[in-house]
Order: C-alpha cells, then sequence, then structure tokens
C-alpha cells in the first residue's frame, strides 16, 4: 500500500493504493512491510482525510471488486461494503480495481444513497470465448472484453470543496496492431439514404485458451475472437450500461455531403437513425451510421486510440426522402458542386489558317550612286565619262505550291450485330430480317426470245437419244400381236423435224 500526488493540467491528484489482493484489507495486513500499526483500514481514513485538508481530489485503487450486488461476481473482496463505505465516506472520488477480462463502469456501496464510480478492468492478457454471459454464471463477458488499457481522467478544476470530490472519466485506449475501415454499404451511396460502417482492428497476435477437442477435431469453445471491432457488436443482455467502449470515432470531411448520425436504440434496425421533434438526424462521432445528405464526394475516417483508416465516398444525385432527409450545403462544396452540375460550353471552333502573304518579288532598291563632288571644270582635250547603267536585280524565281489531295476519312466501324439483352431479363433473344424490296423491270417482264437450231447448232445428246428410243418403242408396239412378212421399215427421225420451242430467256 502507499501513496503519492500527481500533477497534470487539470491540477494535483491523491492516488491511493490498497492491497487487499488476499480477499480483504485484513487478510493482506500480513503481507505489508513494513506493517501497519492500525492496518491498512486505519492508514486508508488518514490518508483521505489529509487529502480533505489539502484540497486534493484522491483515486483509490485496489485489487478486489468492492460491488457484491452485480452478476457476474467476479474477484469480490470479503469486505466489500465495508471497505467501499469507508472510501466513500473519506471523500475519495473514484475506485479503479481489477475485473479479470472485462471492463466495467458501477458505483460503490451498492445501495447507498452517496455512491462513488468505480471502474474495474483486466483486458490486457486473455479475452473471454464466450459472449452473451447469462445472469447466475460467474464467468467472464466477451462482450465487456475489448483489448486495452485504462486512462482516468480527474477534473481537479471541478472539485466540490465540501465533499472533496471530482469528476472523473476513464478512456479505454484500445490495444491492436493495426485498423481498417469497412463499408458495409459500400462507397457509392445515394442520398438521403442511410449506410453502415465499421472499424475493424487486429489484437496483438499472442496465446489464447481453447476448449477441449471434440470428435469433429475442432476445439469447442474455439478461442476468442482476434479482433476489435468499432462500434462494439450490439448488447442484450444484462448490464450493457456499464461496458466501457474502446476510444474511437467516426468522422466526415464534409459533413454537408453526409455524416455519421445516431442510431434509434429503440430499433433493432441497425440503419435507423435517430430523429428529433423536428425530423431531423443527430450528428455522432461514436455511431457507424452514415447519412448522405447532398450529392459530391467526403472523406470518411475511423480513429481507433492512436491509428487511423479513410476511405473516399461518392453520394450520387437524387430526391430528399426520410429518413436522412437533408442539410444545407457548406458554400465551398456548393460552389464546387455548381461548377461540376454545369456542362462546359463546346470549344469554339480553330480559326482557319491565314493564307500566308504573296512573296515579295519587287526588286530591291538601287544601290546608292558615288556622292558627287564639285567639279570645277572639266580638262581640256576630254569629255566627260559617261555614265554607266547599272544591272537589272537579280529575282528568284517563285517555288511551286505543291497542292496535296485532301485526305478521304474512312467512315467508323459500326458494328451490325443486334444488342443483347442483360441477364435475367424476361424477352427473348432474336434477330430482325429486314424486308427485302426488290422491282423487276417491265421491260424484262415482256422480254421474249425465240431458239433456232442454227443459232444455237446441236441440241444436246440427251435429247436425240431419247427420240431414237421413243421412235424403236413405238415401232416394236406397232408389230407386236402378228406375224408379218413385211420388212420392217426402221423409223427416221431428223433434226429438223424437232419443232421449234420458245423458251423464256432467264
Amino acid at each position: 500500500h502507499y501513496a503519492f500526488d500527481t500533477g497534470g493540467g487539470g491540477g494535483t491528484v491523491r492516488v491511493v493504493v490498497i492491497d487487499n489482493s488476499a480477499g480483504s484489507l485484513e487478510a493482506s495486513d500480513p503481507f505489508q512491510n513494513p506493517p501497519e500499526p492500525g492496518g491498512q483500514r486505519a492508514w486508508l481514513a488518514q490518508t483521505l482525510a489529509d487529502s480533505r485538508a489539502r484540497g486534493i481530489p484522491a483515486v483509490v485503487v485496489g485489487s478486489r471488486e468492492l460491488q457484491r450486488r452485480f452478476s457476474p461476481a467476479l474477484n469480490v473482496a470479503t469486505d466489500a461494503d465495508q471497505t467501499a463505505a469507508e472510501i466513500a465516506a473519506g471523500g475519495a472520488s473514484a475506485y479503479v480495481y481489477e475485473r479479470p477480462e472485462e471492463n466495467r463502469a458501477l458505483s460503490v456501496p451498492g445501495g447507498s444513497g452517496n455512491p462513488i464510480p468505480a471502474f474495474g478492468t483486466g483486458t490486457l492478457g486473455y479475452r473471454s470465448e464466450t459472449s452473451g454471459v447469462q445472469g447466475g454464471q460467474n464467468r467472464a463477458d466477451a462482450l465487456f472484453g475489448g483489448a486495452g488499457f485504462l486512462l482516468v481522467d480527474v477534473d481537479a478544476r471541478a472539485r466540490n470543496s465540501q465533499t472533496n470530490r471530482a469528476p472523473v472519466s476513464v478512456r479505454l485506449e484500445p490495444v491492436i496492431e493495426d485498423v481498417s475501415l469497412v463499408p458495409v454499404d459500400g462507397t457509392l451511396l445515394r442520398r438521403s439514404r442511410p449506410s453502415l460502417f465499421q472499424g475493424i482492428g487486429r489484437r496483438p497476435r499472442a496465446g489464447d485458451r481453447w476448449g477441449r477437442v471434440g470428435s469433429d477435431g475442432s476445439p469447442s469453445p474455439a478461442g476468442s475472437d482476434p479482433y476489435t471491432t468499432v462500434p462494439p457488436d450490439p448488447c442484450t443482455v444484462s448490464g450493457c450500461g456499464s461496458r466501457i467502449n474502446p476510444d474511437y470515432d467516426f468522422t466526415s470531411s464534409n459533413p454537408s455531403i453526409g455524416d455519421f448520425v445516431k442510431q434509434d436504440p429503440n430499433s433493432r434496425n441497425l440503419r435507423k437513425p435517430l430523429q428529433d421533434r423536428s425530423g431531423r438526424v443527430i450528428s455522432d462521432a461514436s455511431s457507424g451510421l452514415f447519412c448522405a445528405f447532398n450529392p459530391g464526394t467526403t472523406t470518411v475516417s475511423v480513429r481507433v486510440g492512436a491509428l487511423a483508416y479513410s476511405q473516399v465516398v461518392t453520394v450520387l444525385p437524387g430526391t430528399v426522402q426520410q429518413p436522412c432527409g437533408t442539410r444545407p450545403t457548406a458554400p465551398s462544396a456548393a460552389k464546387a458542386q455548381t461548377i461540376t452540375s454545369r456542362a462546359a460550353p463546346p470549344p469554339a471552333p480553330a480559326p482557319a489558317p491565314a493564307a500566308a502573304p504573296p512573296a515579295d518579288i519587287s526588286p530591291p532598291p538601287p544601290p546608292p550612286g558615288p556622292s558627287s563632288l564639285p567639279v570645277s571644270g572639266s580638262p581640256p582635250g576630254q569629255s566627260p565619262a559617261a555614265s554607266v547603267k547599272p544591272p537589272p536585280p537579280f529575282v528568284p524565281p517563285i517555288p511551286e505550291v505543291l497542292v496535296l489531295p485532301p485526305l478521304i476519312v474512312p467512315p467508323a466501324f459500326v458494328s451490325f450485330g443486334q444488342p443483347i439483352p442483360p441477364a435475367g431479363s424476361p424477352g427473348r433473344v432474336y434477330q430482325v430480317e429486314k424486308e427485302k424490296e426488290e422491282e423487276v423491270a417491265t421491260e424484262e417482264s415482256q422480254a421474249f426470245s425465240s431458239y433456232s437450231p442454227d443459232e444455237h447448232g446441236i441440241p444436246p445428246g440427251y435429247i436425240v437419244g431419247g427420240m431414237i428410243l421413243l421412235a424403236l418403242a413405238g415401232a416394236s408396239i406397232r408389230g407386236s400381236g402378228r406375224r408379218s412378212d413385211r420388212r420392217i421399215e426402221a423409223a427416221t427421225a431428223s433434226l429438223a423435224d424437232l419443232p421449234h420451242r420458245r423458251r423464256r430467256r432467264s
């Protein structure tokens, strides 16, 4: 047992540590070094009285639980009611103790009209493999076993001078290796529709408690969950109000586009937001329920302890509906939305290239002549020199302009296949055949021609052979049934006897 004062931004706080690990203060007194003359109980009362006289709020820390009327009863001291009453009467602001594999916020002493808060923690080791423990079972519940260490905040500046108590709050700092954000309903959301987000933190890789292996080779129970989820799983057992949740929050970079709102505690539908009297949703950073208010994009983030993860969410345009409704758009977001929604005007056609100016083929100016000097007179017997005409200027030939033929762009490829309906449509797939429109020329229907053997030569051999066979068959039928001495004259056939046939020209 010991005590010390610690200072911070909120003032000075005294931490009083007692040893009741053996079950009670008296059972633990023999193990104190040095031993107290009146035991730990007298030392505790004296330390709390000195703290009140100095105006320093105190927090008592012990090993055993001091609430005997709470279930499940884990690690409860045998002198719980007596010690809790002495701590509360001495002006302690809170009591912190060890509760195996659970994080709970209770009050002590039980049934008293002047209780103080009591916080139990002990989730840095194993985690219970059982979830939803019913009353009467003295076992830890995994619903209350978020891995982390408990931080106690004492507002010493708000200390009550009469009771020497100061407001105390706790924060469970999660112990995780990494964190991720799971968009349960996706990141492409419709306007005014609620959607769920969940943060998942991986607990440190360590040992676990496994049950006995059954006939199928699987242990029962199969061990604890290796992940810490935020928001925590819904609690439907008794004592849910005592759960201490991990320190986390959800945020949106642009709350006018979408924000996290409070869930309706009276509904089992996790996607039903809580509305105020005016029918508007209420923002809540501890809720994973996201309401999309206006079209646009926003970045949603989850922070679990010292780790954070973010994702971009896009809200599609649509009509305003319940239950989320809408919110006034921030000026910056409205301006960006207006610029995005307006269709950009078509670009102006490129101006035609200006024609090249005609080449200047004018001759350059003649070089300046020699400066004339004043001459007093010509020498006698000499005539003045004749003036020499300058040669014509050189004009370079004009290059011939090469005119390229116009570029013919082939037509774009167009698929003539019929579109296939999407899967699951009741329609049938068939191909529509276009009707062929044909028109026969009038001159074709009235065009006939005669067949002439002279023009087309000898008819095919099978026609001639057929005629000969017919002639022989007729002769044999005529002579059958009677004997005759007359000579059988062979029938003759010539090509000239064949009738001329007309056929239609195909």
